[in-house]
């Protein structure tokens, strides 16, 4: 499963991800919510 993780704390987002990636998810990341509607577009 996929999913967009939208965090602009990098610190936290890192953290999020690790956890996450450890679970078996594949995580993309993104600092706000406009770059993250891109992301969705594509």
């Amino acid at each position: 499963m996929r999913i967009l993780l939208i965090e602009d704390d990098t610190a936290l987002a890192a953290f999020i991800s690790k956890g996450l990636k450890e679970a078996g998810y594949i995580i993309s990341h993104c600092s706000d919510g406009e770059s993250g509607l891109e992301m969705l577009s594509y």
